[in-house]
Parts: structure tokens; C-alpha cells; sequence
């Protein structure tokens, strides 16, 4: 009876009355069977690619077969000695189940590549190695030649349309990356276009208990990248600019998408003639400045590849004493993205700060009995615009005398967030005709000199105040 069921397990697996069928190997009297998964304890098996190992005579149930739970007749068969496959994406460590769909986004213009790993995750000791077969990649390429392709994660690169392509991976109860238990398989893909593509792949495998699971087939989706166009600024406030006198402020348009673009043309027609362009390139450039009130056509588009930029100056010139607004705009080949635009504003009104005191404040004579001293500095906007302070602070340079500090508490209202001593990130503002006053304190017993305090601000003259300390008594 048992060498009637060995040879008809092995010859073409067995049905029992629980319906499981598994396909069977062991060895009997030295002679291979079946290829994997049926052997007896004690003897050899194969479990490694034509090699054989001994079973160390471990008894694993109750019966003289190892893969066998209860009585071999009433057909208990559990598949425990088949190799259990484990497709994952090493990018992002996802499982990819059998006869799934994988999206992978691609970038346009350069090779891209996606690396899967095959596990045996299979734990138990006497489990059949997984054995790959044969890999077959199929993709319904226009292009010639195809631009994906399919290779093995090794130094060799075997392509994974080659004949034969066995390779075997142990079994393994923690798959990681880099481990022994593990076969990568890298699909790459350079793209001829931004066309949307299709792919499936195909791991014939042999040592699995569940038929089901011999063939593992994943289709690809192959999804085009898209660019991302993003305009800085978006916003511009040009400064006071004296009449007959040019500024220039930079203008960047950078692609942060995973597809190309062009730039195809500016369009000038929302902005003055006090206004221009010119694009900035790392060489010399022959381009005129392209005045406002003008639609910039571009003869050969501007490339913009994915993480590229391109930089364009804008010139304010002023003709005469009055605001000038409007709007550049940007236009691009991006598929469903209309203009970008940089909406800009340009005040011709002064600004001008007054401070009192000015020139020299003298806070008496340093020597014993010298007492502690204040001075109160008002600020002023006696211009046409407001006044932007972002430093007031003792000048380290030219400051010889001891014992100063500052007070700037009363600016705290006036800065961007409400608290805090006014600085670039937190300006301090004062409005046209507006005031704001800090302090400046002298402590008892400083040294004699001189100490410089500076008002960091947006008008054209940077003041200045000196207080003196004479020598005493």
C-alpha cells in the first residue's frame, strides 16, 4: 500500500478526501521521485538546485512522512513541504500579490528603474528551496528598440527574456534587502515619450506546494510622469526707484514635475513699457530686453526638463513719477496648466526716516559719583511710503564706551509678529506720518567713549546717532 501511494503521489500528485492536492518529490532508495516536497526522515532530499542535503532525522507528526499529518489513507496531505514566494517592491517595501496590477510612475528623459524581491518565507526546516524557472517580461513596445527592459539583480545582468534563468532562493523566515534569502529581479525603462505604457511579468517557479502559486504574474502599469511648473515670485513689490534709474529683480520658473516642458512665450501685454525682460543664461547672452506692452514668441522653446529652471531678469525703469502695476506671464506646453503669472507693483513714493536726537548725544562724564543714564530716540516717517526697520543695534566697530544696551520694547507692537526686536524675518513698520520710540541706557561705572547706535531700514539714508561718554570727574 505505501509504495503504491509513494509512486502515485509522485507521479502525478494525489487527491484526497479532503480535496488538497499537492505535487510530490522524495527519494526513494536513492532516486529522485518528484521534484520537490515529499521525502522521508532520515533520508536525503533534494532542497537546493540539483543538490541534496540530509534531513538531520528530525520526525515532524505522527506519521514516517514528514509532510504528512494523520493517517496517509484518509488524505490528511498538508503542503508544508512546498516554498512559499513573497513578491515585494524594494522602493517601498509594498507586497505585490499574484495576478495584481503595479503602477509605476516613471520620469520622462532619463532610465528608470524598479527592483522586486522574491522571498521564501517559508520558515519550517524541512521546506523545499523556491527555484526560479524561467522570467518572461512582456511589453508591447511601438518603439524599436523596446525602451523596458527586465534583467536579474546581479552583476551578470541576465536578461530576463533569456532560455533558461534558474536561480534559487533558500527559504527564510525574515525576508530584508540584502539578505541571502532573496532573488531581485530590476525592470528598467527608458521612455522615448510621455505616452502611457503597459508591461507584465511572468516567474515560472518551481518547489511550491500550491499550484496556484507556480506562475506569479504582475501586471505593470506603466505611468508617464507629469511636469509640475512652479513661478517665483508669484508676487512682486518693487522698492522706490529713482526716475531715469533701472532696478532688476530675478524671476524663476523651476520644474518640479517628473515630465518635461517648454517655455513657448512671455507675454508682456499686461505690463508698461517701464517694465522689461531678459532671459539670463550661464553664457553671454545677445537677446534684447523685451519691453512691456509685447508678446515674446520664442523661436526655439525653452526646455525644461524634470528639476530644471529657467531665470529671466525684470527691468524697472521709471519714465516718470507715477505706480506702475500689471502682470507676466509665462506660457508652457504643461498639459492643462494655463499661464503662470507674476503679478508685480512697483511705488515711486520716497521713503525717508527722521530720528531725534540727531548727530551727538553726550551722556556727561564717566568717574566716580557718575550716575546711570536714558535718552529716549524718536523715529519718524517723514516720507511718502512707509519706512521697514529690520535693525536698530550698538555697532560693535565703532563703539568704545561701556556699559550701553537697548531698549526696544516699544517697537515690539510695530514688527511683523507683535514681539521681538525687529530683524529681516521681522521687520518693524512704520507707517507714513507714523512714530516709534526706543531707548537707549547708559549703566553706572561704564568706561568713557563713544557709542554708535545704527537704524537698519528701506530708505535711502541709513542714520545714525552717537552718544558720548567725556572723561571725568
Amino acid at each position: 500500500m505505501r509504495n503504491w501511494l509513494d509512486k502515485r503521489m509522485c507521479a502525478d500528485g494525489w487527491r484526497g478526501r479532503f480535496g488538497v492536492f499537492l505535487a510530490a518529490a522524495f527519494v526513494v532508495g536513492g532516486i529522485t521521485g518528484c521534484e520537490f516536497g515529499w521525502y522521508r526522515t532520515g533520508e536525503e532530499v533534494r532542497v537546493n538546485a540539483g543538490s541534496s542535503t540530509a534531513n538531520s532525522g528530525q520526525i515532524q507528526g505522527s506519521s514516517e512522512y514528514a509532510c504528512v499529518a494523520g493517517d496517509p489513507s484518509m488524505g490528511a496531505i498538508m503542503p508544508e513541504c512546498g516554498a512559499l514566494p513573497m513578491l515585494h517592491r524594494m522602493d517601498n517595501g509594498k507586497l505585490v500579490a499574484n495576478h495584481s496590477k503595479l503602477i509605476w510612475s516613471v520620469v520622462a528623459g532619463q532610465s528608470n528603474q524598479l527592483e522586486l524581491a522574491l522571498h521564501n518565507v517559508r520558515s519550517l526546516p524541512w521546506a523545499a528551496a523556491l527555484v526560479i524557472k524561467k522570467v518572461e517580461f512582456l511589453y508591447a513596445a511601438t518603439e524599436a528598440p523596446p525602451a523596458a527592459g527586465c534583467f536579474r539583480g546581479t552583476a551578470d545582468g541576465v536578461p530576463c527574456k533569456a532560455a533558461k534563468w534558474s536561480a534559487v532562493v533558500p527559504k527564510g523566515i525574515s525576508p530584508k534587502v540584502g539578505q541571502a534569502d532573496v532573488e531581485t529581479i530590476v525592470l528598467t525603462y527608458l521612455p522615448a515619450d510621455n505616452l502611457p505604457r503597459s508591461a507584465r511579468l511572468e516567474l515560472h517557479l518551481r518547489g511550491v506546494g500550491d499550484p496556484a502559486d507556480r506562475t506569479l504574474t504582475v501586471d505593470i502599469a506603466i505611468q508617464p510622469g507629469a511636469p509640475a511648473l512652479n513661478l517665483q515670485p508669484s508676487e512682486m513689490l518693487i522698492p522706490y526707484t529713482q526716475q531715469g534709474y533701472a532696478s532688476i529683480h530675478k524671476v524663476v520658473l523651476t520644474n518640479l514635475g517628473t515630465a518635461p516642458a517648454r517655455v513657448l512665450a512671455i507675454d508682456l501685454l499686461n505690463l508698461p513699457p517701464d517694465f522689461a525682460v531678459q532671459r539670463v543664461t550661464s553664457v553671454p547672452s545677445d537677446e534684447d530686453w523685451l519691453a512691456g506692452g509685447t508678446f515674446w514668441a520664442i523661436d526655439l522653446p525653452w526646455m525644461l526638463p524634470p528639476g530644471g529652471a529657467v531665470q529671466v531678469d525684470l527691468r524697472f525703469t521709471p519714465k516718470n513719477d507715477k505706480p506702475k502695476s500689471g502682470v507676466l506671464k509665462f506660457v508652457t506646453d504643461a498639459a492643462g496648466l494655463g499661464p503662470l503669472t507674476c503679478t508685480v507693483q512697483a511705488y515711486l513714493g520716497v521713503p525717508a526716516l527722521c530720528i531725534t536726537p540727531n548727530g551727538k548725544y553726550s551722556f556727561g562724564k564717566a568717574g566716580p559719583g557718575a550716575m546711570a543714564g536714558s535718552a529716549e530716540v524718536t523715529l519718524k516717517n517723514c516720507g511718502s511710503v512707509p519706512v521697514v526697520v529690520t535693525d536698530i543695534s550698538l555697532d560693535a566697530a565703532l563703539t568704545t564706551a561701556t556699559g550701553f544696551s537697548l531698549d526696544l520694547s516699544d517697537l515690539e507692537p510695530l514688527t511683523k509678529d507683535g514681539a521681538g526686536k525687529p530683524s529681516e524675518a521681522n521687520p518693524a513698520t512704520v507707517e507714513v506720518n507714523g512714530k516709534a520710540t526706543f531707548t537707549v541706557l547708559r549703566a553706572p561705572g561704564g568706561s568713557p567713549g563713544q557709542a554708535v547706535v545704527r537704524i537698519t531700514n528701506n530708505a535711502w539714508v541709513q542714520p545714525q546717532i552717537v552718544f558720548e561718554v567725556a572723561t571725568g570727574p
